[in-house]
């Protein structure tokens, strides 16, 4: 029979194909303790990615809505619901 140490399987992402045919499972879980200042620059710098993301999605859905606003008017200009919009010309 094969002998596997089961410690050294600890540190081992992946579980080996013999502890799994013999039903053992292990749990590679670790626990990271850190100070409050980390912890605190941590959320703090999580909370910045997060709000970036946000802002290109609204940015993104703003660019959406000026685009649809324009084919909307297009589609009425081009159908003759409204008038063109006139270029106003001012004498400075």
């Amino acid at each position: 029979m094969y002998y596997q140490n089961h410690f050294d399987l600890m540190f081992y992402p992946y579980p080996q194909v013999t502890t799994t045919d013999q039903g053992l499972t292990i749990d590679n879980r670790r626990v990271v303790v850190i100070s409050d200042s980390d912890y605190k620059k941590y959320q703090q710098k999580q909370a910045v990615e997060q709000v970036t993301v946000l802002e290109n999605q609204l940015n993104t859905a703003r660019t959406r809505v000026q685009d649809l606003e324009r084919a909307i008017l297009e589609v009425k200009q081009s159908a003759g619901l409204i008038e063109p919009a006139k270029v106003e010309e001012t004498a400075e």
